[in-house]
């Protein structure tokens, strides 16, 4: 945003430099980038003066250029060479000195020397408007009234109007800062305070405001008041649309901002030193009706807007229309082509409105419509701020256009919004600031912003907020307030930090399990991602959430991201999304995260924590030879089994009937999930406009590091000096019986000597070992560390085995 100083000295008596002003400015919230010179003519056309051509004939040695004797009041004749076709004698010119630096329309800079052209010697330019950035003709010299005297400045002829700008960059919560008059206030509060006296705010507003008649009374229909909390407009007949005076098109343009005419220009003055944005529709355009409803339109309705584009609407555009529901405007964004004044209107309604903020952002968003009024919109204007801002620029209008006022204010306002009254507390203040601050300083800073402090006890005031700080809604927002006033360079910074480190607590030994665990994946090919905890609240209507479930935030940066994730899925698919769209098929990534959720039974909200797996596209890179990996639920499936042995943890494998996944599996401890994965969904993965299969694991990193930590030791012992043995079984049982099934079966027995098993092999065949039926290859390792195992101990422990089986899972020996 770009402010202008000498808009900051007509509210405040500034004698600081442009340098001191930035520091103060950065100090207090509003950050300065660049200082910049502005010069209405570049190069303020120094060393240009007015000049008479006495004499004038043809150059000896060339057909098209001239000879001229110039008078520029010094007393002597200078000799210029010109090429213009239309310089002649008894003109009164533009003259550029030997020294001087013209600064063309064309962006170059052109220093003039005294030269030879053609033999003959040239002490200076007779100049083209191009040349001096006055004009962009160069079909000849400028010739100006002869009243005009030989030797007076250029700049007596054409003032050039410099300024000052600051390019502030900002931050989204600042709505109270979206104009002059805010930033204004913000200096004027803070010099107040370190320099009380001198700067005091002031502006001087005055209003030509009486209703000639009611000949233009117009209708306001606001159907959507949450769109549109508030509209106030007017009507004015007879105004003459002409070019702006210069002070206003200078003060415009000096901001980065085009002269259009001066009804335009008026309403661009309003947003940029008030912050609140006007609209001026041709009222002899709206229809015979004289009626605007504010409200949304169909899905696809089509809108031609100012820039001559056609745009299909969304069904949640706020626009302005007519008495017949025809489109006119984009409420708060952009105007419409057919409905805008010109050159020839002369009957015009003026709007001011205030506009929901997360509407204006999604729409202007939507349609890449980043317009001043939109911005200043999604930030959050000030609803008691439109009839203000109605009457001063009606004002303007009349004194630099003529007409007249044709009707009264209209003002569509059914909920007035009134400032918030918060309670602070002086040593919390002073606890947060980290100093000693008196009662009275806190005070004088709570004055100096307008809060309008009043005493409750010797502990607490009250403060009444304004209602353009439209972040400012706790206490702790009103102490970030008061400190950004007070000082962040008061704050004293000590002479040394002593930090603490728990080498032996729990939250380093877990960290240091997240470290190895991320050293696994990554030296196996995934890559590690860090996914907004913000998402979008619309992507989540089809998850099952109900909306008191989910943690809303206030995000004036980004109105699209409203609330805090409830789950890591999907926005983990929003990163795959991202890498897909820009040709990056093959992923593996992995994300250490919280997800957020409203409880009754946790303030605010519940954060849990999770390690998230995604897996999309092939195994390993193609390969001429290696044959392509399929991607397959196996992979997903080796890599946990890779991850639980690595912790050391026993979880029960289950089928997982989810309705993100199209299959999946759950790993368990006593029936509380620990470990989800499978497929995603093809629904799913089409709403994210996802290619290829997706699979998706999630690991309750809370749940699983309270069993890592709990887990005993490891004891290492010696190899035994005995031979293990291995015995195989291979027995038949119903499909439905799963490995987790016969495991657990398996592992009840408890014998002493069984060291590990596992299964090796499963076929099924109809013909050999009946319908429904699967034959299952177990091996089992034995081991006895006292003495080597008798084979009448390995039968009799391998009969015991077998008879569990038959009882528990139907088992039968094949």
């Amino acid at each position: 945003m770009n402010i202008s100083l000498n808009w900051l000295k007509e509210f405040i008596p500034l004698d600081l430099s442009p340098i001191e002003i930035a520091e103060t400015l950065t100090s207090i919230g509003l950050a300065v980038d660049s200082i910049n010179e502005y010069e209405s003519i570049p190069g303020r056309l120094k060393g240009v003066v007015v000049g008479k051509i006495t004499e004038c004939r043809k150059h000896p040695n060339a057909d098209r250029l001239s000879l001229t004797k110039v008078d520029i009041g010094t007393g002597e004749l200078l000799q210029i060479v010109c090429g213009a076709p239309n310089v002649a004698t008894g003109q009164t010119v533009l003259v550029a000195t030997l020294g001087s630096v013209l600064h063309t329309s064309k962006g170059e800079a052109l220093e003039i020397k005294r030269g030879k052209i053609r033999g003959e010697v040239s002490e200076g330019m007779i100049c083209a408007g191009d040349e001096l950035s006055l004009s962009e003709d160069h079909s000849g010299i400028m010739v100006l009234d002869n009243s005009w005297k030989a030797g007076i400045p250029a700049t007596d002829v054409y003032p050039v109007y410099t300024d000052t700008i600051f390019e502030v960059d900002l931050t989204p919560n600042r709505s109270d800062a979206t104009s002059h008059i805010g930033v204004a206030k913000d200096l004027a509060a803070y010099l107040a305070i370190h320099s009380p006296g001198k700067y005091a705010f002031h502006v001087s507003e005055e209003e030509d405001f009486t209703i000639s008649n009611h000949d233009k009374a117009v209708e306001v229909i606001v159907e959507d008041t949450k769109a549109c909390p508030r509209y106030s407009g007017i009507s004015m007949e007879g105004v003459v649309i002409k070019p702006s005076p210069d002070w206003l098109q200078n003060r415009l343009k000096a901001i980065g901002v085009k002269s259009i005419n001066n009804v335009v220009d008026i309403t661009n003055y309003v947003l940029h030193a008030y912050g609140q944005p006007l609209h001026a529709f041709d009222y002899d355009k709206i229809g015979i009706e004289k009626t605007f409803r504010v409200k949304k339109l169909p899905a696809g309705t089509k809108f031609l807007t100012l820039d001559k584009v056609e745009r299909n609407l969304h069904q949640d555009d706020l626009m302005i229309c007519n008495a017949f529901s025809e489109p006119l405007c984009i409420g708060g964004v952009f105007g419409g082509l057919y409905s805008g004044i010109s050159d020839q209107s002369k009957n015009i309604f003026l709007e001011s409105a205030h506009f929901n903020a997360s509407s204006i952002r999604r729409t202007s968003m939507r349609h890449v419509l980043r317009t001043d009024a939109a911005t200043r919109f999604e930030k959050g204007t000030d609803p008691n701020l439109t009839v203000k801002a109605l009457k001063i620029a009606a004002s303007m209008i009349i004194q630099m256009g003529g007409g007249k006022l044709a009707s009264d204010i209209v003002d569509i306002y059914p909920d007035p919004l009134k400032p918030v009254e918060i309670k602070i507390h002086f040593d919390q203040v002073r606890k947060i600031i980290g100093q000693k601050i008196s009662k009275d300083h806190i005070i004088q800073v709570l004055e100096a912003l307008e809060m309008k402090p009043k005493i409750v006890d010797d502990n607490s005031a009250s403060v009444y907020v304004p209602t353009n700080k439209a972040d400012v809604k706790r206490e702790i927002d009103v102490i970030e307030e008061i400190l950004r006033i007070h000082g962040y360079n008061t704050v004293p910074m000590p002479s040394k930090m002593e930090v603490s480190f728990a080498i032996s607590s729990d939250a380093s030994r877990e960290q240091y399990a997240k470290e190895a665990a991320s050293d696994l994946l990554t030296n196996i090919g995934f890559h590690e991602m860090m996914g907004l905890s913000l998402i979008e609240s619309r992507i989540i209507k089809s998850t099952g959430y109900k909306s008191n479930d989910l943690v809303y935030i206030n995000n004036t940066s980004n109105v699209h991201l409203d609330i805090m994730r409830p789950d890591m899925l999907r926005s983990g698919l929003s990163v795959l999304q991202y890498n897909q769209n820009r040709q990056q098929i093959d992923l593996k990534l992995f994300e250490f995260g919280k997800t957020y959720k409203s409880t009754e039974n946790k303030w605010p909200f519940h954060e849990h924590e999770y390690l998230t797996l995604f897996f999309s596209g092939t195994v390993e890179p193609e390969h001429w030879k290696i044959k392509e990996v399929k991607k397959e639920i196996l992979y997903i499936k080796g890599l946990i089994e890779k991850l639980v042995s690595h912790w050391g943890v026993q979880l029960n494998e289950t089928i997982l009937a989810h309705q993100d996944f199209d299959y999946g599996f759950q790993l368990s401890k006593e029936n509380e999930a620990i470990i989800i994965y499978g497929k995603i969904s093809d629904g799913l993965s089409k709403e994210f406009d996802l290619r290829g299969e997706i699979f998706f694991a999630q690991i309750d990193w809370e749940k699983l590091w309270g069993m890592i930590k709990n887990k005993k030791s490891v004891k290492i012992s010696m190899p035994s000096k005995f031979p293990s043995v291995r015995r195989d079984l291979s027995i038949v049982v119903n499909k439905s019986v799963t490995w987790n099934d016969i495991s657990a079966v398996i592992g009840s027995q408890k014998n002493p000597h069984l060291k590990s098993f596992d299964l090796f092999d499963v076929f099924e065949q109809e013909d050999r070992i009946g319908k429904d039926n699967k034959s299952m290859a177990i091996s089992f390792i034995f081991e006895n560390d006292q003495q080597t195992l008798k084979d009448t101990d390995l039968d009799k422990a391998m009969k015991e085995i077998r008879e569990k089986l038959k009882e528990k899972v139907a088992a039968e020996l094949r």
